[in-house]
């Protein structure tokens, strides 16, 4: 017997077989992989751009300037590992024949209602 939310439209404590589960958990694991790995290539750029503006602010002060330098290269730093960090994540991903990071349909396989 399942408990159905009219509401949400889904019903809770389905008997799911065990092929069923791993794609729910597949699912979860590559959205959350997915989201991580957009919002961490924003940031970092956003960082970027920070920087940029930074070295057109500093008009020759040599501390700002190369502070506004560190900032640029700690951001490419960072794109740099998110980048690496995706690359290994696929390359786990076809080892082991499951689809990890699918950031086309991250969007569409979040049904939370």
């Amino acid at each position: 017997m399942a408990i159905r939310n009219e509401a949400l439209n889904s019903t809770i404590n389905q008997n799911l077989s065990d092929t069923q589960t791993f794609n729910r958990i597949n699912i979860i694991i590559s959205s959350v992989l997915g989201l991580l790995t957009i919002a961490a290539s924003a940031w970092f750029t956003i960082q970027l751009l920070i920087g940029a503006i930074n070295w057109i602010g500093a008009r020759g002060d040599k501390a700002a300037l190369q502070n506004a330098r560190n900032h640029i290269i700690h951001s490419l730093i960072g794109l740099a590992i998110v980048s690496s960090s995706f690359i290994i994540i696929n390359l786990a991903s076809n080892i082991l024949g499951i689809e990890l990071i699918n950031i086309g349909s991250t969007f569409n396989n979040l049904k939370f209602f």
